[in-house]
């Protein structure tokens, strides 16, 4: 018996002794938490850097792009709720659009015909923003800023706005014409 009393008591030191070191106190916690505190100062010191105001403009010009559809949404339902749809309601419906929308033709321009394939490129920046890599970041939201750029300085912009009512008033018939 006073062997296993032993034997128990030895056991219990060993495996206490063991874990003691696993233990953290509250000084220790606050201690970590100050250093993530810290980092996480840093790291958003670091974002803030290089989110330009030419970034924010663009990032607002792509949310703007969320509005259009909505709107272009509500106006097509708006739309096909009414008899006897014709062509001249499909272009009230680009006028609605464009009234119903706080955005110059330039950005009607962009949003419409080029987001598409400008909206892509910033996810590869989100991803390493994720991941704390800020050079790629910065690179994949530069490209994102000289493709609208390029975009909204375009030369034809008139044109391409007159197009991309033409084509929005055919693409809305033919889908008005699948409900007659």
């Amino acid at each position: 018996m006073v062997r296993f009393a032993s034997f128990f008591i030895i056991v219990v030191a060993a495996v206490g002794g063991f874990c003691t070191p696993l233990k953290r106190t509250a000084n220790e916690i606050k201690q970590d938490i100050t250093i993530l505190t810290s980092k996480a100062s840093e790291m958003a010191s670091s974002i803030d850097a290089f989110v330009t105001p030419d970034i924010r403009a663009a990032l607002a010009v792509h949310v703007a792009n969320g509005q259009v559809n909505t709107n272009l949404k509500q106006a097509t339902t708006h739309a096909l709720a009414t008899p006897r749809l014709e062509l001249a309601d499909a272009q009230d419906i680009v006028s609605l659009l464009k009234g119903n929308v706080d955005v110059d033709g330039r950005a009607l321009v962009l949003l419409r015909t080029k987001v598409n394939l400008v909206k892509a490129i910033p996810v590869n920046g989100t991803v390493a923003l994720v991941n704390g890599d800020l050079i790629t970041t910065s690179k994949a939201f530069s490209k994102y800023i000289d493709a609208l750029k390029a975009i909204i300085l375009h030369e034809d912009q008139t044109n391409a706005l007159a197009a991309l009512e033409a084509k929005a008033a055919a693409d809305f018939a033919r889908t008005a014409a699948l409900f007659v």
